[in-house]
């Protein structure tokens, strides 16, 4: 699934991507953590397999989306850090929870419930991306296709099409959530 996410993250806005992974991390755990059967749990198994994939992707390469060019670096090695962090506390945060009596079950229910929340939170910069990128060029002609290795003819044309499906002139308007 890496290469269908790596073709997702070019593609598209990566907050939306991200909101979308987040979803089916959420729906992942629900279903996984709430299941009696074992088609059950394999089911929310492959839910989460499938956005622990994109997520991969995701974790990767994202600051090539957000951080200016020469600042790379730096935004990564912040990123890693706190991700490190987050790796220390998480299992003695997680344990001490378990501890307390929470059952399994609920926990599920209140760490989807987060998941799902981040993903509704990143809805206004989405929002905020889509208008940006339609308000500041009204002629999707005057785009530039992108070009360089890996973006083949196939590519260019998707993304102009895109443009223009969307663009002010066309009527249309990406779906609001």
């Amino acid at each position: 699934l890496n290469p269908f996410w790596g073709r997702l993250f070019d593609r598209i806005n990566f907050f939306l991507l991200r909101a979308v992974l987040n979803l089916f991390f959420a729906v992942g755990i629900l279903i996984f953590f709430n299941s009696e059967t074992l088609a059950g749990m394999a089911v929310g198994q492959i839910f989460f397999g499938i956005a622990h994939a994109g997520g991969d992707i995701a974790w990767g390469l994202w600051v090539t989306k957000l951080a200016p060019p020469n600042r790379v670096a730096d935004y990564m090695s912040v990123h890693t850090f706190f991700t490190g962090v987050r790796g220390v506390l998480a299992p003695v945060i997680g344990f001490a929870v378990l501890a307390s009596g929470f059952a399994i079950g609920s926990l599920s229910l209140i760490s989807g419930g987060m998941i799902v929340l981040s993903a509704v939170m990143l809805i206004p910069t989405i929002k905020q991306r889509v208008s940006q990128a339609l308000g500041h060029e009204r002629d999707w002609q005057r785009l530039p296709l992108p070009a360089g290795e890996g973006w083949g003819e196939g590519e260019r044309v998707a993304f102009a099409k895109y443009i223009r499906r969307f663009s002010p002139s066309s009527g249309l308007r990406p779906p609001s959530p």
